[in-house]
């Protein structure tokens, strides 16, 4: 099929990865070469994921928020540090002993997912 398109640039842009791959082949077929940046995948978040993201980001701080101080301040120090602490810190910080820390870490986390199942963002079967 002759698009009339031999010797123009094309910018594809699709929902998917694959619909924009689809079409950017089948338009690198009309041309005399293929063009070197259409090759490249486009790895970024289209608007509508970021906005999800961010809302589902929101969501577990939200919940997190609505813990008892222990279990916010354990997952907070597990979750959101950018390297998380050796458990013998993380028990010198809250007091409590080492030992303690991978138990109290589970139940937190179940509790954590109680609250984010009452938001909405799982559903009872997850």
């Amino acid at each position: 099929m002759d698009l009339g398109i031999k010797g123009r640039v094309a910018l594809v842009t699709g929902a998917s990865s694959a619909i924009g791959e689809a079409v950017a082949q089948s338009l690198a077929g009309e041309g005399d070469e293929e063009d070197e940046a259409a090759s490249i995948p486009d790895e970024q978040l289209l608007p509508d994921e970021v906005l999800t993201q961010l809302e589902e980001q929101h969501t577990v701080r939200a919940a997190l928020a609505e813990l008892d101080e222990r279990c916010r301040g354990l997952l907070t120090i597990l979750f959101y540090s950018e390297e998380p602490p050796p458990y013998f810190e993380i028990a010198a910080a809250l007091g409590t002993p080492e030992g303690s820390i991978g138990p109290t870490r589970a139940r937190c986390l179940k509790k954590l997912l109680g609250v984010l199942k009452k938001s909405g963002l799982f559903s009872e079967r997850d």
